[in-house]
């Protein structure tokens, strides 16, 4: 239930941050350019994306699987340890947005292999950014 609930919240801040942008690389966005080699833009193959955010530091103990469906990326938030922050999950997908290589159209939240909620790259891309 709790991890349903983080879903639903993750996705219901996506969608009031989505807005539309010209860059997928976060250049439209130099105020928020950073030196530290942990928020590069477009720094994360799209193949390592659970392995990857499962032990990132920053995603508070959340483990993640992820899969590419063809041109979609699926990630399912399959652990949130009691210890982490509301905050978590959201922060891990907006960070998806920010870090992954746009090697993908599509970025699907689900759950248990199932779709729940889908944003373009472009959207999230700017939510990360």
């Amino acid at each position: 239930m709790k991890r349903r609930t983080t879903m639903s919240l993750a996705c219901s801040i996506l969608t009031m941050l989505a807005t539309s942008a010209n860059a997928t690389d976060c250049s439209d966005w130099p105020q928020f350019s950073s030196s530290e080699a942990y928020l590069a833009p477009l720094s994360v193959d799209v193949s390592d994306v659970g392995k990857f955010f499962s032990s990132y530091e920053y995603s508070q103990g959340i483990k993640f699987t992820s899969e590419m469906r063809g041109s979609e990326l699926w990630l399912d938030i399959v652990e949130f340890p009691g210890t982490t922050t509301a905050a978590g999950g959201s922060r891990a997908v907006m960070q998806v947005g920010r870090l992954v290589k746009d090697d993908f159209e599509t970025l699907v939240l689900s759950e248990d292999g199932v779709g729940v909620f889908a944003i373009s790259e472009h959207d999230i891309r700017n939510v990360g950014c």
